[in-house]
């Protein structure tokens, strides 16, 4: 009561707002935590304490069944920007994975299936020069990602060969030189993983063609990788993703038909 009688008196306060959106997730309050966010960055153009919770999983309250409310709440969210809202509807993925939750699971993937179509259908995400964790290049891997490993845990293999086939089709797309040169460093292992599950996926179609060329445009990945462009970040990043794409890639060789 407090808070909100300050916010009363002082509304465009960006730490009195914050404090009460702490506060209103903390109490279960999802709707009145996600106005309020939505308010910070209508105000603010920054949305720090939705950064915290997406990126820092320490800042997030409850158990996962509350996350899995809290970024429920939050992805559906029209004010905030797709990078935002497309990050929160990853992030309830893993949660509903945790949770077991088919009923969520499915509807997780199946929002992930729309945040994949709009951002590949803007020809802006290829070339996109935004940082990091703002960069949709970013947000479309991490994406796909996430929408395999959910299909993985649902069972769903016709879903999953289908997801498989169009992140190969993204892949092709790709080009690490076209994006932020520290995302597209940050980024390898992502799309390394996801190739992986469509290179698994191809096997198992008993699809040749469609194996070497999955493989081949990780190959191109690879070499990419080790452009001069590329060093002094690789030297900075905490993983090997230079390391974990030779690897992957010498693993799959081996297996072409």
């Amino acid at each position: 009561r407090l808070l909100d009688g300050l916010l009363r008196r002082w509304p465009c306060s960006i730490p009195l707002l914050s404090v009460r959106a702490n506060q209103a997730f903390a109490q279960a309050e999802h709707d009145k935590g996600r106005q309020l966010i939505e308010r910070i960055w209508q105000l603010d153009g920054e949305a720090e304490l939705l950064h915290q919770l997406l990126f820092r999983r320490g800042s997030r309250p409850g158990d996962r069944g509350d996350q899995l409310a809290m970024f429920d709440a939050l992805a559906a969210s029209r004010v905030l920007p797709l990078h935002f809202a497309g990050y929160c509807r990853v992030v309830r993925t893993y949660r509903a994975i945790d949770q077991k939750d088919p009923l969520m699971l499915r509807r997780c993937c199946d929002a992930l299936a729309q945040v994949l179509a709009a951002l590949d259908n803007d020809p802006d995400t290829y070339r996109c020069l935004k940082p990091n964790r703002e960069n949709r290049a970013k947000l479309l891997i991490s994406a796909h990602l996430t929408r395999l490993r959910g299909l993985m845990a649902l069972g769903d293999h016709a879903g999953l060969n289908q997801a498989a086939v169009q992140l190969e089709h993204c892949a092709q797309r790709y080009d690490p030189f076209a994006i932020d040169r520290t995302t597209a460093t940050r980024m390898t292992r992502n799309i390394m993983r996801s190739l992986t599950i469509a290179a698994v996926m191809a096997w198992h179609a008993d699809d040749p063609q469609r194996f070497d060329v999955t493989v081949d445009q990780m190959e191109r990945l690879r070499q990419a990788c080790h452009a001069d462009r590329f060093d002094l970040i690789s030297t900075k990043t905490h993983e090997d993703h230079r390391g974990f794409a030779d690897e992957v890639v010498t693993m799959l060789n081996a297996c072409r038909w």
